[in-house]
């Protein structure tokens, strides 16, 4: 949760393109041409919505007392796998340049490896995720991850 002068927000991906508008607006990490934006907010919902939430359902009974669910680690690999496509066409998911949706599904892909989900196979996705941790500094990196 982020309070910012009585101000609460949660939800990571709300939190992070409230943080660049206030402190960083007009960076290409969050483009505001509308169409550039709508890339990148895209790619923000689809993490949410589809890669991480499908994460959850694999490693979220464990939390519960169960087991994780080897078909959700399956039909995660698979939407990892589309990205890879995606990936093989272009350096970064909105296009030239790294943006929030970059680094977010990047954080969702390394806790899914954390977790015991090994997407490594994927070339793509490997050199990107390497590409998106050399974009940042190796303490911001970490601090995102850990």
């Amino acid at each position: 949760m982020l309070v910012d002068d009585g101000f609460a927000l949660w939800e990571s991906r709300s939190i992070i393109t409230y943080l660049v508008d206030k402190f960083a607006p007009g960076n290409s990490i969050y483009p505001t041409e509308l169409q550039a934006r709508a890339i990148v907010n895209r790619w923000l919902f689809w993490d949410a919505g589809t890669l991480f939430s499908t994460l959850g359902a694999y490693f979220g009974p464990i939390f519960r007392g169960g087991s994780a669910q080897p078909e959700m680690a399956e039909l995660f690999k698979k939407k990892v796998a589309e990205l890879d496509s995606i990936l093989e066409k272009t350096k970064y998911l909105a296009g030239d340049e790294l943006t929030i949706a970059d680094i977010t599904i990047a954080v969702t892909i390394t806790t899914a490896t954390a977790v015991g989900v090994d997407t490594s196979e994927l070339k793509n996705v490997e050199k990107w995720l390497q590409q998106v941790e050399s974009d940042l500094s190796a303490s911001t990196w970490k601090d995102l991850v850990i």
